[in-house]
């Protein structure tokens, strides 16, 4: 079975927080997520 992921980040170093990830499955399947408490827009 193949997964095929993205995912974006605040930013591109040690503290970076994870914002958003998308899985889409071999077989059709999708998934995606936001993740929004674990950072603060500015």
């Amino acid at each position: 079975m193949l997964i095929f992921f993205d995912t974006e980040f605040t930013n591109l170093h040690i503290s970076s927080k994870l914002i958003s990830i998308g899985l889409i499955f071999e077989e059709g399947k999708e998934f995606y997520a936001e993740i929004t408490d674990t950072y603060a827009p500015i």
